[in-house]
């Protein structure tokens, strides 16, 4: 962070602990104060894929600076927060967040940002196992996204109702979810997207036991995420290798997937893969007669 920037936070900070507000600043100081919140929101969106703390860092205090002016930044503060707490594996905490920055946008009629946050919500349940109420949140932001004609986010719903379904243990609808999220962004050539799209049609693949199938598209997968440099997609491919393997009973090459996700997760703080890793690493180790290690 540029020293300015950091000196900017601080003044703030010590400013409202005197009860000051930024409608007393003059306008060139609430003119840095708004430049500032943006450049940390934008810093906290940065790292989401890089560093799960230093997400939650630089979203905070983008959230302090913001909170007593009740404005767009204040939701965009919080909305960050929520995802860098998510990417964390603290669902509560996100949930809680993400709560206050829908009601403030509600209260503001801030209706471009309502459909992003009523998705996350939907992504918070669905990983809190209340499935129910995940689509209903998904439907709700897929109306908003349908009328506001942003078909990429579209896609993005349509990625999280075939993910919520496969959960679900619905598999043939959400193989018809996954494929509607590929066909849009396939058309829009939105890679992160398509990335999303590849993992999730391979899970439904190994459910069905075309492992071929299922392997050629966490290739296509990993081979975006390379691209992007985006860490925490990469270190949950291997994972994704590793279960395939599993279901194969290659158990020796799917510790060695494992293996090589923890080290990335653990790095970039992603507890929910890094988790993930670990217990499944652990169900590799049992195969492999290897007890003791497994129970570790």
């Amino acid at each position: 962070m540029a020293l300015n920037r950091l000196h900017f936070i601080i003044y703030f900070f010590c400013i409202s602990l005197l009860g000051c507000d930024n409608q007393s600043n003059p306008p060139e100081e609430n003119d840095i104060l708004g430049n500032t919140i943006n450049e940390l929101v934008s810093d906290a969106e940065t790292y989401l894929t890089l560093s799960a703390d230093s997400s939650v860092w630089f979203a905070q205090q983008a959230w302090h600076l913001s909170k007593d002016i009740k404005n767009d930044q204040t939701v965009k503060s919080l909305y960050v927060l929520s995802r860098a707490l998510y990417n964390k594996g603290e669902l509560y905490q996100a949930l809680k967040y993400l709560i206050q920055a829908h009601d403030i946008a509600v209260k503001l009629s801030l209706q471009t940002i309502i459909p992003d946050l009523l998705n996350l919500q939907g992504n918070i349940y669905g990983s809190m196992g209340q499935y129910d109420k995940a689509v209903e949140f998904y439907l709700e932001a897929l109306n908003l996204y349908h009328a506001f004609n942003d078909k990429q986010n579209e896609g993005k719903v349509f990625n999280n109702l075939g993910l919520v379904y496969y959960r679900m243990d619905q598999i043939e609808k959400s193989l018809d979810y996954h494929r509607k999220a590929y066909h849009i962004w396939d058309s829009l050539d939105y890679r992160q997207g398509l990335g999303s799209s590849y993992t999730n049609l391979s899970y439904v693949y190994t459910k069905w036991n075309e492992y071929d199938t299922a392997l050629d598209y966490l290739n296509h997968a990993l081979d975006i995420y390379r691209d992007m440099g985006n860490l925490r997609r990469e270190a949950n491919t291997y994972i994704n290798f590793g279960w395939v393997y599993m279901n194969i009973g290659e158990y020796e090459k799917a510790l060695d997937y494992f293996n090589r996700s923890l080290p990335m997760s653990q790095k970039g703080g992603f507890m929910d893969i890094y988790t993930d890793g670990l217990n499944k690493k652990g169900w590799a180790l049992n195969k492999l007669n290897r007890q003791e290690e497994a129970l570790q």
